[in-house]
């Protein structure tokens, strides 16, 4: 299959506050038709993002479903816009772009200070999304912006329970 032809997953990834979610509405400006998926759509409630960590869990899977369903439905273009920091968290959809012989590209947000983090993460407090610091300390700590494709595959297949 030609890769022009190969539909494409896209994984943004980068701590809280680092501009995933608005480098993915920019990328939606050139695929109009893209499917979002977002584990934080399921925390808006009547037009507010409430978030509650008890269905972080519950939500994370919503969302893989809906990648899922869009890959099976063979959608030309799919975007998660999670944090994603660690391998682990990007192995199921990894391993369904493998399987259902999508393109896969990852795009990771340049890594931030912790205080340009928290700084935002302060302004975005007005409208419900404020993450508690430790989480976004974690973040930090954690991330690593420079895995590659290749390398985040392997990790993923080879860690397949």
């Amino acid at each position: 299959m030609n890769l022009i032809d190969q539909p494409t997953l896209v994984i943004v990834r980068g701590p809280a506050c680092s501009g995933k979610s608005t480098l993915v509405q920019e990328i939606v400006i050139d695929h109009p038709n893209a499917v979002i998926c977002s584990t934080d759509s399921f925390f808006h409630q009547k037009g507010t993002y409430v978030f509650d960590n008890s269905r972080l869990k519950e939500y994370h899977q919503l969302n893989l479903k809906r990648c899922l369903d869009a890959m099976d439905a063979r959608t030309p273009f799919i975007v998660i816009d999670n944090t994603n920091i660690l391998p682990w968290e990007m192995c199921p959809y990894v391993c369904a772009s493998i399987e259902k012989k999508y393109a896969l590209k990852l795009i990771s947000m340049p890594a931030l200070s912790l205080q340009i983090l928290l700084d935002r993460n302060l302004e975005r407090k007005n409208i419900g999304k404020f993450i508690p610091p430790e989480v976004i300390k974690h973040h930090v700590e954690t991330y690593d912006e420079f895995i590659g494709v290749d390398e985040l595959k392997q990790w993923c297949l080879s860690n397949q329970s």
